[in-house]
This record gives C-alpha cells, sequence and structure tokens, in this order.
C-alpha cells in the first residue's frame, strides 16, 4: 500500500486524484505543526479517497492541548490517526478514544531511531556487527515500551524507510508505515521557517508548502564564533538537508519493503508526484 500526505490542503484535490489513479491512501495533517490540522472540509475531501484516509496530529505544545484533544473528539471515526505526541496517546486512551478510530499508528514523533542521523556511518564506521545491530534499533524494541504503547492503544508504528530501522522494527510483529525518500532528522519546538520568514504562528501556515534546501554547515556562522571553516573532507560528512515547516529531513534512498510505504506531496514538484507514485508501484 502507499499513502500520498500532505498538510497543504490547496493541493488535496490533486492528492486524492492520484490517490484514487493508483489505488493509494491519502493522508492529511502534520507531525509537528498544530496549526497544520486540516479542517472538516479538508477531511471530508479527503475522505472521497477510496483507499482510506489518515489523519496525522502533531506533537503539541500544552497550550494547545485542550484544543487537540477537542479536535480528536469531532473527528470521524471510520479513518486512521496517527499520534506523535505521548500526552495526546495518554488522554486518549483514559477517554476510549484510542478505539474510536480504525486503527491508532504510532508516528515518529514516538517512534525513535539513531539512523536518521545525518553521519551516522561515520559514528559507526569503526564498530562491530553486534553495536551496529544494538545501535540501529528503535525505541519500540524496547520490550517495556512497546508493551505500554500497546496498552495505550497503538496497533501500528511509523517510522522511516531506512534499512536497519527496518530491520528492528519487523522485529516488533505490528504493522509498519514507512516514510520513504526523506527521513526525519530533527523537529523544533521553536520552528525553523516562522522564525526564517519572521512571521509567528499560525500567520506563518501558508510558508511550509514548499521545502527549503540547507547545508548542515551553514547553519552556523563559524567564523563568527572564532572556528575555522570546514575542510573538503569535513564537507562531505554533512549532506544536504531539506527544511519543511518546523522539521529537518535528509535524503535517503531504501528498497525495503513495508505494509505501507508513506509519500510526503509536499516534497515533490507538480509533476513528480506521479511519477514517484509510478515508480514504486513498478509502472515506470
Amino acid at each position: 500500500m502507499i499513502e500520498i500526505r500532505t498538510s497543504d490542503y490547496s493541493v488535496l484535490g490533486n492528492v486524492v486524484k492520484i490517490a484514487d489513479e493508483f489505488g493509494a491512501a491519502v493522508g492529511i495533517g502534520s507531525e509537528g505543526c498544530f496549526h497544520r490540522l486540516p479542517g472538516q472540509s479538508d477531511i471530508e475531501k479527503a475522505r472521497a479517497c477510496a483507499a482510506g484516509v489518515t489523519l496525522v496530529t502533531p506533537l503539541t505544545p500544552q497550550r494547545h492541548f485542550g484544543k487537540m484533544m477537542d479536535y480528536l473528539r469531532s473527528a470521524p471515526d471510520d479513518i486512521d490517526v496517527v499520534v506523535n505526541d505521548a500526552g495526546v496517546l495518554y488522554a486518549m486512551s483514559r477517554e476510549g478514544l484510542a478505539s474510536k478510530f480504525n486503527t491508532l499508528v504510532a508516528g515518529r514523533g514516538l517512534v525513535h531511531t539513531s539512523e536518521a542521523c545525518p553521519w551516522v556511518e561515520h559514528i559507526l564506521r569503526g564498530e562491530a556487527a553486534q553495536v551496529k545491530d544494538a545501535y540501529l534499533q528503535t525505541n519500540f524494541n524496547y520490550s517495556r515500551t512497546y508493551s505500554l504503547m500497546r496498552g495505550l492503544g497503538i496497533r501500528e508504528i511509523e517510522t522511516d524507510l531506512l534499512p536497519g530501522t527496518v530491520k528492528a522494527a519487523k522485529k516488533l510483529g505490528c504493522p509498519i508505515r514507512a516514510h520513504a525518500d526523506y527521513a526525519l532528522v530533527a523537529y523544533a519546538r521553536s520552528c525553523h521557517t516562522a522564525r526564517f520568514y519572521k512571521e509567528p504562528p499560525p500567520a506563518c501556515r501558508v510558508r511550509c508548502n514548499k521545502p527549503m534546501k540547507l547545508q548542515l554547515r551553514d547553519m552556523f556562522e563559524l567564523s563568527k564564533l572564532s572556528f575555522s571553516e570546514p575542510g573538503d573532507e569535513l564537507k562531505k560528512v554533512f549532506p544536504e538537508l531539506t527544511l519543511l515547516g518546523s522539521s529537518v529531513y535528509m535524503r535517503r534512498e531504501c528498497g525495503e519493503e513495508v505494509d505501507r510505504t508513506v509519500l510526503t506531496a509536499e516534497m515533490y514538484p507538480p509533476d513528480g508526484l506521479r511519477k514517484r507514485v509510478m515508480q514504486l508501484r513498478g509502472l515506470q
């Protein structure tokens, strides 16, 4: 199964069209921003997708917690819900909301992997195989964590489509959803995009419809801090990163098979999303 996900609701109609053409599901919402949640009309538009809808809920600051819970109480129950905030998950379980929806999925805000570090190969280059294997486990591979999350209603997990991460996740024996092409490096409590445009939330939300490219070495003005600029060999360690909203991603390709492959529509040009879905379907 493929899922096409977006938090840019101006392109939702096209996302649903492509999804229906190739039998894919639709995902709406945001992992990192409360202000990027879909409105009721957006949810209804997404529900037109024959293969089903996933609602993605974000890491939630305390000031938005009450609104987030009200939002979930009023959400339709014939959808899947991805939860990225432990407090929201706990409150959903206490209220009985965890069993309201088709299925409850632990998102990348809850499922952590060290493989998404931009220089993971350099960290592990001299380590023994068993050390590498241990390092690349997800936090859900700790049995007590996984038991706790199952008890709170989690039935599936979501992570990055990275070989070590997927290998570890498969040990859990539950359905796996994995994000293709772009692995999550970090979330920001203070949104990078809002700061860059000097627009406080929620006025900045339209700025998150297009990703920005950045070099890790350019994020710090090293010369002003009396540090030497990195040499050519060191520069190779730092990959080009992608900023979308409050999250930083890195480009990664992996062909591992999972239960559902997730594509973020904003990461592709207008004609590129359909081509990428065709590639995953083996049609190109």
